[in-house]
């Protein structure tokens, strides 16, 4: 009789376990890790250099995420297999089954009708899902700048936009945030965004998820003690990114900006020509763009002309 009764006690526990799995893994999304789709979009050659790791950051098309000394031990837990996010219209689920896979990409030299990089428009069909953003659904214009060390332009480029009565991205670094109290204080007080560009710059594909995920909310934490403001925007350090990455953007309540113009600007020692700088931003003007500069001498000098050039060919100047 206690046999029976042992066997039958197994039978339920069983039955209990086996319906406990399904509830929690039974609802995983069914979503694979496919890149064939989008071979011509990551083999596009580009024609930028959007930070100064750039060059060294489109060199391999998958990078697998590695996993940190500093969160070895704790690392994934951090970051849930199983997670459901809303950012606006954004869902994400199932983060264990997105690709890691380093996604190579860049506007190219083939546009649409609208102007538009058709990389950028593929881009943002594919991964507007995970919450980014390579060109917006608008007819406006996006400047945002890239903050990871300061060349002594940024205020004049502020000063440019009050002038114009324009608003900007300005995308931070955590030294940035740390060290530039002044600039970040006063990009918030004349009704700026701050975005969130990494705490130290890194390739995030190279990292695991908690340490992806501290890269981001490490700058929000800092950002939000010293001036009282939460960020809500990320930019990938060069625009190196993964399908998983992106989920873990979104997981901590960011959306992912990139861009559909950039160019060869971010270096204070070579500087564009100022009339080559100012013919290729207004040349690259369509609906949705979304400029990426730097704080530099030549933008500085040309903003003023490029703003106008913006206004008088139709374009809003609008900010995230």
């Amino acid at each position: 009789m206690k046999i029976i009764k042992f066997i039958a006690i197994l039978a339920v526990s069983v039955v209990l376990l086996s319906a406990a799995f399904i509830s929690i893994f039974g609802s995983m999304g069914e979503r694979t890790a496919s890149t064939s789709d989008t071979q011509a979009v990551e083999n596009i050659s580009q024609d930028i250099s959007s930070d100064k790791t750039n060059s060294n950051s489109n060199t391999d098309s998958a990078v697998l995420s590695g996993e940190s000394e500093s969160t070895a031990d704790t690392g994934s837990e951090a970051v849930q297999e199983t997670v459901k996010t809303v950012l606006g219209n954004v869902t994400i689920s199932d983060i264990g089954s997105l690709s890691a896979d380093s996604v190579v990409w860049g506007p190219g030299v083939s546009f649409n009708d609208d102007n538009q990089p058709t990389a950028c428009v593929t881009l943002q069909e594919k991964y507007s899902d995970l919450g980014a953003v390579f060109v917006n659904d608008d007819d406006k214009i996006y400047l945002t700048f890239d903050l990871g060390y300061e060349s002594g332009f940024t205020n004049d480029i502020l000063d440019v936009l009050k002038a114009n009565n324009v608003k900007a991205t300005f995308f931070v670094t955590g030294s940035y945030a740390e060290k530039q109290g002044e600039i970040v204080q006063r990009i918030i007080d004349e009704g700026h965004t701050v975005g969130n560009h990494s705490w130290s710059h890194p390739d995030m594909t190279t990292l695991n998820d908690a340490d992806a995920a501290l890269e981001i909310t490490k700058v929000h934490d800092i950002v939000k003690e010293k001036y009282g403001y939460e960020t809500y925007l990320f930019r990938f350090p060069a625009g190196t990114f993964s399908e998983k990455t992106l989920a873990i953007a979104a997981q901590n309540g960011h959306h992912s900006v990139f861009w559909s113009f950039a160019y060869n600007d971010w270096d204070n020692a070579n500087q564009p020509d100022m009339t080559e700088a100012l013919k290729k931003t207004t040349d690259r003007l369509h609906p949705g763009a979304v400029y990426l500069l730097h704080p530099m001498g030549t933008n500085s000098r040309i903003l003023e002309d490029l703003i106008a050039n913006a206004k008088a060919a139709g374009y809003e100047i609008g900010v995230f």
